[in-house]
This record gives structure tokens, C-alpha cells and sequence, in this order.
């Protein structure tokens, strides 16, 4: 949120500056802010080429033998600079119960923006997600993700989806990060607050021996919508979290449905 507004008081004291200026000089004022906007421009560009040509040099292997900080780096960057520009106005509430070590982290989808969101909002901490195959295959995004310890699921074949269930709980013991996995299986694009959910997900936090976080977020689905000409009032909460301990002794049915009752709950409860 915090850029367009820099943008917007550079151009208006490059103007100010040109004004004060006898008027004989009032031609500097277009002036300088075309070279201001140039600016922002090239290093747009310069931004992509430098990305473009990393992202060329970073290995293809899926999964990585080992997460690249660099390229979980970069990632966090751009989630970051997204959700900046994004005109959110955010609510956050419940960072405090996440725990030092890692875990599972469990959320209802809405909106592509939701890892974006929670990866900026849980930084320091890394955290990587399960994401569709499709994201994998996009230029200079697909190459930094994979990197940073991203997995693909296999939505409609849950043999497949099993085995990236079991990837993801030894890349949280190796690497030692978070990993987020979105129960409903895809983003929910309906008009109901909460899809089903997938139970099997909560057998990586089991076979990782990591609690789980519960979160919910409220609103991202309405930031395309308004931007940029509308702020949007953007919520997101940790609700609950699961220790280890319990994770390991509960059922996954079990899990999955208090989990969806506390979600559910959050998200009628009413706006963000």
C-alpha cells in the first residue's frame, strides 16, 4: 500500500519543485516527471530481465534436492511487493499462537492472492505450498517456486496427490520450513463460505510429526475486483492451532471436521 503512495508524493514534489521555480522554467515540470516515470519504468524492466535470466540458471529438478534460499528470497520479495500495491487494508489477529517450529498450515481459498498474502505476512518464517501443476510450467514463476520447495498436486488423481502428501512432509523435517496446503483442493469460486474438505491432507502433518495451523482469510477474492481505483478490506486470522502431540493421536476425518467447523464459523461470523 505503501509504494503507490511514494510514487504519487515523488511526482508531486518533482512538480512542486519545478513550480517554485521562476516561470521561465515552468518547462521542467513535464520534464521532470517523465524522467520519473522513466525511472519507474526501467526498473520495472530491469526487475523481469533479472528474473528472466535467474530464474534460466535455476536447477529443474522437482522436487529440489534442497530449497534454495535465493530463490525463496525472491519469492517472499514479490509476495511482498504484490500485497503492497495491492490496496489491502488489512486485519491481521492471531500471529502470535504460530509456533517457532514447523508446521502444517491449513486455510480456505478464495483467491490466487491467498499464499501471496500469508507468505508476507508470516515472513521471517518460510512457508511453501502446494500449488497446481499449471503454476509450474509458467515462465520465470514456475522455476522460483519449484526452488523454493512448492509442490504439485494432483487434484484429480489421489494416488498422486498421496505421494506429493508424503513429499511434503519430508520436505518440512529437511528443510525445516512451513508447508501450506489448501484443504478444499482447488479455489472456491462458488457462493458458499467453505468447501469440502480433503482429510488426507492432515496425514503430512502426522507424518511430519508438525502441529497444524488453522487460518482463514476473508475478502481476497474482492481485491481484483476493486483495484486499483477501490481499497479492500482484507482479513486474515489464525484461528487454531494443533500440537503435534494431538495431530498424532487424533483421526484425520476428526481433524478435518473440527477444522471445518472452525473455519466455517470464522467466515460466517460476518464481513472482514
Amino acid at each position: 500500500m505503501y509504494l503507490p503512495i511514494l510514487c504519487i508524493i515523488s511526482v508531486l514534489l518533482s512538480a512542486l519543485t519545478c513550480w517554485a521555480l521562476p516561470v521561465r522554467n515552468a518547462w521542467l515540470i513535464p520534464i521532470s516527471i517523465g524522467f520519473f516515470l522513466a525511472y519507474l519504468i526501467g526498473l520495472v524492466i530491469l526487475t523481469f530481465v533479472y528474473l528472466f535470466i535467474s530464474s534460466l540458471l535455476l536447477p529443474k529438478e522437482s522436487p529440489p534436492p534442497k530449497k534454495s534460499r535465493f530463490a525463496y528470497a525472491n519469492v517472499k520479495s514479490f509476495c511482498k511487493a504484490t500485497i503492497q500495491v495491492s490496496r489491502m487494508r488489512l486485519n491481521v489477529s492471531g500471529l502470535e499462537k504460530i509456533p517457532d517450529e514447523p508446521f502444517l498450515y491449513i486455510a480456505n481459498h478464495r483467491s490466487n492472492l491467498d499464499p501471496f498474502l500469508t507468505i508476507a505476512l508470516l515472513a521471517p518464517r518460510d512457508i511453501s505450498f502446494a500449488t497446481k501443476e499449471g503454476n509450474m510450467k509458467r515462465p520465470i514463476v514456475g522455476p522460483y517456486i519449484r526452488r523454493a520447495g512448492f509442490l504439485v498436486i494432483d487434484r484429480e488423481n489421489p494416488r498422486n496427490a498421496l505421494k506429493t502428501i508424503r513429499t511434503a512432509a519430508d520436505l518440512i523435517n529437511r528443510d525445516h520450513i512451513a508447508f501450506g496446503i489448501y484443504p478444499e483442493g482447488t479455489r472456491n469460486t462458488t457462493d458458499e463460505p467453505l468447501l469440502p474438505f480433503h482429510e488426507g491432507v492432515f496425514m503430512t502433518a502426522q507424518k511430519a510429526n508438525v502441529p497444524v495451523v488453522v487460518a482463514a482469510t476473508k475478502n481476497t477474492e474482492q481485491v481484483a475486483k476493486r483495484f486499483p481505483f477501490r481499497s479492500t478490506k482484507v482479513s486474515f486470522s489464525v484461528l487454531h492451532v494443533y500440537s503435534a502431540e494431538e495431530v498424532k493421536s487424533r483421526r484425520q476425518a476428526d481433524l478435518s471436521n473440527e477444522a471445518y467447523s472452525i473455519i466455517l464459523k470464522h467466515l460466517t461470523e460476518g464481513d472482514a
